[in-house]
């Protein structure tokens, strides 16, 4: 039997008969031919821009035409690198995008890392928003001024990331030194309230079912006209600790000069 040797001019050439290897242009595990199929660009390993070769994305059931699947404002090369899941936008399924986690410093991949250890929402959108400042009073169809201000868990609470969330918004002003401002705390709670069987009801159960958010803002301490403190913010969640009723410190009276209150609790 005769060996032959083929130069490497014939080894090129047969490499490129139909049929004997498919072109991969762009080298990103794609053939030519896929890559029309997909709509992707066979001379661009990464069609979208994502940091992710489209051959992967495509194999891994991303979509190689969107730099970011699931939206949750990760690129998804980004969300390779870091161990998320581009399919999932929210991926330690603790409320919270990933991309808004990592914006915020919180570990997208830890359920018990948040980004407000209340668990309060987030809004990535809010500086939308503007902010009107604190020159006006509250009435109809004004603005909220845009309010950050501690919690009752020691965290810097932005009162626009309740903003545009689907549900209505109402903020107490209330002052440690009011009675009746913890009354409706208690009614709030499920606990025995002065205020059981006056009708407000309703309100505690909006609450409970998540239908609104309920903000209380603490203006006040053991006076009218003393600014609450911390001191006075966990003296009041000591009284009334309702996971449900985030517990704003409003001690420059910000909000409580805007709602202008003629009685307290006022709820707006």
């Amino acid at each position: 039997m005769t060996t032959k040797t083929l130069s490497l001019t014939a080894l090129l050439s047969l490499a490129l008969l139909p049929g004997c290897f498919d072109k991969d242009s762009d080298g990103d595990g794609l053939t030519d031919d896929q890559e029309a199929e997909l709509g992707t660009d066979p001379d661009n390993r990464d069609t979208d821009g994502d940091g992710a070769a489209d051959g992967w994305e495509h194999h891994h059931g991303w979509d190689p035409l969107d730099d970011d699947t699931d939206d949750d404002g990760l690129l998804d090369g980004e969300e390779k690198d870091l161990g998320s899941d581009p399919l999932n936008a929210d991926s330690d399924g603790d409320g919270y995008l990933d991309g808004d986690e990592v914006t915020e410093g919180s570990d997208p991949l830890d359920g018990d890392s948040w980004i407000y250890t209340g668990g309060w929402p987030y809004n990535n959108d809010k500086d939308s928003l503007g902010d009107p400042g604190w020159g006006d009073t509250a009435k109809e169809g004004v603005q909220v001024p845009r309010f950050v201000a501690i919690d009752q868990y020691g965290d810097t609470v932005d009162l626009y990331d309740f903003a545009q969330q689907g549900k209505p918004m109402v903020i107490d002003i209330s002052g440690n030194w009011c009675g009746w401002c913890h009354e409706v705390a208690k009614l709030l709670e499920g606990e025995s309230s002065a205020l059981d069987g006056r009708g407000y009801e309703p309100i505690a159960d909006m609450v409970d079912n998540g239908d609104i958010y309920f903000i209380t803002v603490l203006y006040a301490g053991n006076s009218t006209s003393a600014p609450a403190t911390q001191a006075d913010l966990d003296s009041w969640w000591e009284q009334h600790p309702n996971p449900k009723v985030p517990v704003l410190l409003d001690a420059e009276w910000e909000m409580e000069g805007f709602m202008r209150p003629c009685g307290y609790p006022s709820m707006m």
